[in-house]
């Protein structure tokens, strides 16, 4: 195709400046087709195979994607132009115009796919290194701080650590002992890296490992972030402990940490799961006292519950939460259209 592109406009006279143009001679690869590479990997059942083949597809887009052929309308008249009068001007135009880094860099779900197959292969140190150029997408303003959450789209690492053949124990040994060489060799170490470890273990429902890894952020100088107390929180839930998750609660409000939706979600379908009526009373009682809120699809299956088991004050209470969520998404919906409305007039 890139041949016929070619001979088709030296055919209209365009000549050697055509020939000589980045965006004819490097056609930018997008990564639609590329992204389907990518989740077949994912799939592959020879992993080894698939890291190789997904890091080659990764190289391939990112060198397309450093070569802009996005060039104003005006370049190819002016290049056009040059040809037709001789003009040694043409010979300048072959530089391609400054692009964006958003243009330059592959999209955050190719980072995620790349890091999904990188994590069945057990190669953490190719995975951080993914992380920590997500990491400097979200600095520079080009992703949002969501990319690198562990209960999003770097969940699939954690994933990898729980689904390890050499058992999750041992896959997060390998997973934390990379990253204390990392920060040895004075790379950083970020809570997203550290993230991923702690919801392996907790996707394990390795408790007590999970807990002593999350005392270990205060020795590498990390934070403890929500989503670091959400997989504690997980892997009480995980190993069928929901009630010990209180624990984690009380922790947080002595350190002004809110729960959020996520938080109170991974509670009470860790209780609707044990068919525990009280105990997701309990918990969704909590919720409203820190004004939270939970998901409609949880909500909707403990309401279910409470109505099997014949609970009258836990099906009131799940009905009072889906009304109220109910008239939530309804004001949402309507800020929406506001807002809207204002961009149209505003255009107009």
């Amino acid at each position: 195709q890139q041949q016929q592109q070619q001979q088709g406009q030296q055919e209209q006279g365009i000549g050697k400046a055509s020939n000589s143009n980045p965006a004819i001679d490097h056609p930018k690869i997008n990564d639609g087709p590329l992204m389907e590479v990518l989740q077949a990997c994912a799939r592959w059942p020879d992993v080894s195979e698939a890291k190789e083949v997904a890091l080659q597809t990764f190289g391939v887009l990112e060198r397309s994607l450093s070569i802009s052929n996005y060039h104003p309308r005006s370049y190819y008249l002016k290049l056009l132009g040059g040809e037709s009068q001789g003009s040694a001007d043409a010979a300048t135009l072959e530089l391609p115009p400054p692009m964006d880094l958003r243009l330059k860099a592959p999209s955050v779900a190719a980072h995620h796919a790349l890091a999904h197959v990188l994590a069945r292969a057990c190669d953490w140190p190719a995975v951080f290194d993914v992380v920590a150029r997500l990491e400097q997408l979200v600095e520079r303003g080009i992703a949002r701080p969501v990319v690198v959450s562990v209960h999003r789209g770097l969940g699939c690492a954690a994933e990898g650590i729980a689904n390890a053949p050499s058992g999750v124990k041992a896959a997060a040994a390998v997973a934390y002992n990379t990253l204390a060489l990392r920060q040895a060799s004075g790379q950083p170490v970020s809570c997203a890296m550290m993230n991923i470890v702690l919801r392996g273990l907790a996707l394990g429902g390795e408790v007590d490992a999970c807990s002593r890894l999350f005392e270990e952020y205060k020795v590498a100088g990390l934070p403890h972030d929500f989503a670091a107390y959400n997989a504690v929180i997980e892997s009480c839930c995980v190993a069928k402990k929901p009630q010990a998750a209180y624990g984690v609660l009380d922790y947080m409000a002595t350190q002004n940490v809110s729960p959020g939706t996520d938080t109170y979600d991974l509670l009470l379908r860790a209780f609707v799961s044990a068919e525990d009526v009280d105990g997701a009373l309990e918990a969704l009682q909590r919720l409203r006292k820190d004004n939270a809120r939970a998901k409609y699809s949880t909500v909707t299956a403990g309401l279910n519950l409470a109505r099997r088991k014949y609970h009258d004050a836990a099906t009131s209470a799940f009905l009072k939460e889906l009304a109220a969520l109910d008239a939530y998404e309804r004001r949402q919906q309507q800020l929406e259209e506001q807002q809207e409305q204002q961009q149209q007039q505003q255009q107009q």
